[in-house]
């Protein structure tokens, strides 16, 4: 997508203040474009630490070139040049104030066979909460968004490209993980994830994947057609090779041979307890999210606009099977062996400034509810 820019035909004494103004503006729009893919969140721009003002120009500048801005101005004398830069540095930071609070802590949470539970600490990186309940991080992360098991080990002596596997070579299942980045899963030997364009760098319109010796492929072909108007906002690998595509309030299916289906359309819930995403009511609801598929194709989601995790026969009827108080949101969901694990933040639906702490709890198979893990409040 390229953010375009129509200078008229002006006289010379307006021509700088003319091309700045379009600056400014193709960088809006730069930035409201890659706001739309804001679930991939790729590159991440960081609201908090040192470096802010730096690391959030360097992103933004980052846009500007890959929506080719700079190939649509009339930047021709190095004063025009200079003073560009000036209100390059300006703009960032008036429209990154905002652009931040689009952010969203992390999804990802994954049980391993021996019921180890990963799940995303934002600015923290990976938790591992063990069978007895001790809490340690593994890797040297520090954001936090998705992460998947390998559970063959494809990638397990290879990086993916764009993400980063964090368990030691060799080692089986591979945990994967993305700091920023999109939803992530792996089945039948293949990486999946959102991307945008032909480049095909972690987004949020089109189904992409890669194989362990790095080949990457859109799949299938013309999918975007179908997943960029809402955008893909959780994947979910199957036992059989099929992928499922999290939307803000729809579910597709993607075949092994490239077919996408509609498993459940326009979501509605009743009892839903409204809370929209960046407190922009012009958000779909209920805001699906992490989600994760049992062998018998059942759908669990978590639908973040509506503090619940819901569940999705294979039918397509949908129900809310547990409900999250406030401040807690569900963000992300893991199954195994019919028990639904959960990780939810405080305030999941707002900036980090609002404070994100996460949670892990379980839902039984016999409907028994239990907190596995609760972070503790900074001092």
């Amino acid at each position: 997508m390229h953010a375009s820019v129509t200078v008229a035909t002006v006289p010379p004494h307006h021509r700088h203040r003319r091309a700045l103004h379009a600056l400014v503006v193709a960088g809006r729009d730069a930035l409201e474009a890659h706001a739309r893919g804001r679930a991939a969140c790729s590159p991440p721009l960081r609201s908090t630490g040192a470096g802010l003002l730096l690391s959030n120009y360097i992103s933004f500048t980052n846009l500007l070139q890959r929506h080719d801005i700079y190939s649509v101005l009339p930047l021709q004398t190095p004063h025009v040049k200079s003073l560009a830069v000036t209100v390059l540095i300006a703009a960032a930071q008036l429209w990154l104030a905002n652009f931040t609070a689009l952010a969203h802590p992390g999804s990802g949470v994954v049980v391993d066979a021996e019921g180890n539970v990963y799940f995303s600490h934002f600015e923290r990186g990976v938790g591992r909460i063990d069978t007895k309940g001790k809490l340690t991080y593994i890797g040297n992360t520090r954001g936090g968004h998705w992460m998947c098991l390998d559970t063959d080990g494809g990638f397990s002596r290879t990086q993916p490209l764009h993400f980063e596997r964090i368990t030691p070579d060799g080692a089986k299942p591979a945990l994967i993980y993305a700091d920023g980045g999109s939803p992530i899963a792996v089945t039948r030997g293949f990486l999946y994830y959102a991307s945008n364009d032909e480049r095909m760098t972690p987004g949020a319109l089109q189904v992409t994947r890669q194989s362990p010796d790095g080949r990457t492929e859109i799949f299938p072909p013309d999918g975007k057609r179908i997943t960029e108007k809402a955008g893909i906002t959780g994947l979910a690998a199957s036992s059989d090779g099929s992928l499922y595509i999290a939307q803000p309030n729809a579910v597709l299916k993607l075949a092994v041979d490239g077919t996408l289906t509609t498993v459940a359309a326009a979501i509605q819930l009743k009892d839903c307890d409204v809370d929209y995403p960046d407190h922009n009511p012009g958000s779909l609801l209920p805001s699906l999210r992490g989600i994760a598929v049992d062998s018998n194709g059942t759908i669990f989601a978590a639908a973040v606009g509506c503090h619940a995790v819901v569940r999705i026969m294979a039918a397509g009827k949908v129900e809310t099977i547990l409900k999250a108080e406030r401040p807690w949101s569900p963000t992300g969901v893991a199954e195994r062996a019919g028990d639904v694990y959960v990780l939810e933040y405080t305030n999941a639906n707002g900036g980090s400034a609002e404070g994100w702490r996460p949670r892990v709890r379980k839902l039984a198979r016999d409907g028994t509810v239990s907190i596995l893990l609760t972070v503790p409040a900074e001092p």
